[in-house]
């Protein structure tokens, strides 16, 4: 190639690159050089893994014309930003760090505006481990077009992952829920309100989505000389999709009552209240309070109210990610309530 053809080809080239950044701009999608994140404490490919996910999520998002640094460009600075980014003529860039904290991932971006020298938007996301990086580059894509906070771009991706938006719910997340506590009635037959306060065991299995749950609950109820066996249906509705999560609801049940002077059966209508605390975490507490009106054919109505809490196996996981548990869960917690409700049977 002659020497004199070297700029005009230089020149064309830029040429190119500005038209295609007119048309960017035009469309709604200013360009955006998304560099590779520093490492600091953690290997490198995970940082290059992060960005190749983070651009086909932010390309996803349809808001940025994606421009792709040369391989090997390390670009952790806000100066060198600026400098690279003027080269690859992009209006915006996207730097940050993956920082290894303990057992989790620290993971800092920024959106920087080139042509005014600033930081138009950063935060900062925690991830549980390698595992989640898929979930948490869509999340951290979320914040960046909108310009919000990652803690609260968790709905939008439980509603793009359930099929919300698109008018398609997948199939919901099971899980398992064991609860324990008491009830007391206060007012019916003698069998039910000498004996005061009834302990209550119980199993579930249990259907989640993003704004509401529902059981499918086996249990046992004892105290006195009364036995009660019961099988409920419960739907609740979430009043929060934070890890502190509010739900109410209710449902009926079906019981079958053993006393001295025999065994009767019954209905019952419910409603229930409670908190679920580290809805997004594998470790959960669920905790409510329930009123139930029980009908039975020999021993009348009795009104009750119960207070329970317990534990529930991974739903909705870390970044909104559904999580089933193993079969093993399922095994392990039926057979302990199968034991459990022959011991309180026969004692």
């Amino acid at each position: 190639m002659n020497n004199w053809e070297k700029p005009v080809r230089s020149r064309w080239l830029y040429a190119t690159g500005v038209m295609w950044i007119l048309v960017g701009v035009l469309a709604g999608q200013p360009a955006t050089a998304v560099f590779d994140f520093e490492p600091i404490g953690v290997d490198s490919t995970q940082t290059e893994i992060l960005g190749i996910l983070l651009r086909d999520r932010l390309i996803d998002t349809r808001a940025f014309r994606i421009l792709v640094p040369a391989k090997g460009t390390k670009c952790y600075t806000q100066a060198l930003a600026e400098s690279l980014g003027s080269g690859m003529v992009a209006q915006k860039a996207v730097i940050g760090n993956v920082m290894k904290v303990g057992g989790r991932l620290l993971v800092s971006y920024k959106l920087l505006d080139l042509a005014q020298r600033t930081v138009e938007y950063s935060d900062r996301a925690s991830v549980a481990s390698e595992t989640e990086i898929e979930v948490v580059t869509e999340r951290i894509a979320q914040s960046i077009r909108d310009k919000q906070p990652y803690a609260q771009t968790l709905e939008a991706v439980r509603a793009s992952q359930t099929g919300v938006k698109e008018g398609t719910p997948k199939e919901p997340m099971s899980s398992v829920l064991f609860t324990t506590g008491y009830a007391f009635p206060f007012a019916g037959s003698a069998a039910l309100t000498q004996a005061g306060m009834l302990f209550n065991l119980d199993v579930a299995i249990s259907y989640e989505m993003p704004d509401m749950f529902t059981l499918a609950q086996m249990g046992i109820r004892t105290g006195g000389d009364m036995r009660d066996v019961h099988f409920e249906l419960l739907a609740h509705k979430f009043g929060s999709t934070k890890d502190i999560a509010p739900f109410y609801g209710g449902g009926f049940g079906v019981h079958r009552i053993w006393t001295d002077e025999g065994s009767t059966g019954g209905l019952s209508v419910s409603a229930n209240a409670g908190m679920l605390f580290f809805r997004s975490y594998y470790f959960r507490i669920i905790s409510n309070v329930k009123g139930s009106l029980l009908v039975t054919r020999d021993l009348g109505i009795a009104p009750m109210v119960a207070v329970n809490f317990g534990l529930t196996s991974p739903g909705l996981g870390p970044g909104g990610r559904i999580q089933t548990p193993p079969a093993c869960i399922y095994g392990m917690v039926g057979s302990f309530f199968v034991i459990g409700l022959i011991a309180a049977l026969t004692s």
